[in-house]
């Protein structure tokens, strides 16, 4: 998932380096190290499951912890979505944690977070169109 994170990211990057001026080159290399140091954690937590110290279980949420983190930080660099998404996965873990039917409480959080997006930009649309209309 490291990889399909780091080329969406990428992508948006890329994306929006053709609508704003700014260096797309400083952008890959910031978005490569970034990912490349996600890359790297998890393969450390990998590392320790041979020894005994970390259960397979664990392990799975302990690298989804990494991926949630390394989503949301990036969320900084790319847009606000990709925070959500890290968020989401953050909070999946914690209810994977601590139920066993998680699935159902995580679909609505899913479709929370994906509501609240669509009435953010409802909402924000509106707005810029209510200031357009004021200037004009």
């Amino acid at each position: 998932m490291i990889f399909v994170f780091a080329l969406s990211s990428m992508l948006m990057g890329w994306l929006q380096s053709k609508k704003k001026p700014g260096d797309f080159n400083r952008l890959l290399y910031e978005q490569s190290i970034h990912w490349g140091c996600s890359l790297l954690v998890v393969f450390g937590a990998f590392s320790i499951l041979p020894a005994g110290k970390l259960m397979s279980e664990t392990t799975g949420l302990v690298i989804l912890l990494i991926l949630s983190l390394s989503t949301c930080l990036d969320g900084l660099r790319v847009g606000c979505r990709f925070s959500l998404t890290g968020l989401f996965l953050g909070f999946s873990v914690i209810i994977t944690a601590y139920l066993d039917n998680f699935m159902w409480l995580e679909l609505v959080l899913a479709m929370a977070i994906v509501a609240a997006t669509i009435a953010w930009e409802i909402w924000s649309h509106k707005k810029s169109q209510t200031i357009k209309s004021q200037n004009d």
